[in-house]
């Protein structure tokens, strides 16, 4: 049976590449077929760590939480290190939405979900990110924490949770390690604030939109300023880190469970 693959969002902006047949191919998109689913410097404020940047004599002050970019360095290494040891290997998976399949397809981890396990649904040939979103009501997010949903939802709804489930605890992770806690994070933020920025918008989440891959990497490396939303996720909603010799968050916690074959 085709399936369809979930992986790092690509041009155009919102949109994610797709592949077929033996055209060369370097996946870096979520792709899919008709018939399946995609699937410096001065500590100014106590308490909160803040560097006070003079540009010029008189020119504004740029305030950066260098607290939030540090955090956001030791998760990408001590993500680097999980995947070195502890990489999500192949197979059919669990989420807490439905079932999906993790290939090593060109020697990345691309998601895939079968629509014969949603309904027949589909999100169409060529999914955006804005297309999950729009399918992904905010009492779902739960489930990408590996949490209950409070009522039920349509396969359609499924289906955008468990593409959102594999987005961020496979294929974007295993890309950019350390990037699934940041999204987590997002997810909490939402959560407990309603109004805040959706975790798949991409004014909070780099990996949204053309160059996602790119700009999450700088992002968790601190080439990238912090907005207020992003450092209010990172300083107030990010769980306490794991050690590096640790499984996966996702498989740690059972969000996803190598459990079917």
């Amino acid at each position: 049976m085709k399936q369809a693959s979930i992986g790092k969002p690509t041009p155009p902006a919102g949109a994610l590449r797709t592949f077929s047949g033996t055209r060369p191919f370097v996946p870096t998109g979520l792709a899919a077929s008709p018939a399946l689913s995609p699937s410096a410097a001065s500590i100014a404020r106590q308490g909160h760590d803040f560097a006070t940047v003079s540009v010029s004599v008189g020119a504004p002050v740029q305030r950066v939480s260098s607290k939030g970019q540090d955090q956001l360095r030791r998760w990408a290494k001590r993500g680097r290190l999980r995947k070195a040891k502890h990489r999500i290997a192949p197979g059919r998976y669990s989420t807490p939405t439905g079932n999906v399949t993790v290939t090593g397809l060109f020697g990345q981890r691309m998601t895939q979900a079968r629509k014969d396990d949603y309904g027949g649904e589909t999100l169409g040939s060529v999914p955006s990110y804005s297309d999950v979103r729009a399918n992904l009501p905010d009492r779902a997010l739960n489930a990408l924490l590996g949490g209950k949903v409070a009522g039920k939802l349509t396969s359609r709804q499924r289906l955008a949770a468990s593409l959102g489930t594999a987005l961020t605890h496979v294929s974007e992770e295993d890309r950019e390690p350390g990037s699934s806690k940041f999204v987590r994070a997002l997810i909490r933020r939402r959560l407990a604030k309603p109004t805040a920025e959706h975790p798949f918008d991409e004014a909070v989440n780099p990996a949204v939109g053309f160059g996602g891959a790119a700009k999450m990497r700088d992002f968790l490396e601190g080439k990238r300023p912090l907005t207020e939303p992003q450092r209010e996720a990172v300083d107030q909603y990010a769980s306490d880190s794991s050690d590096d010799d640790d499984p996966y968050h996702a498989l740690r916690k059972g969000i996803i469970k190598k459990e079917l074959k």
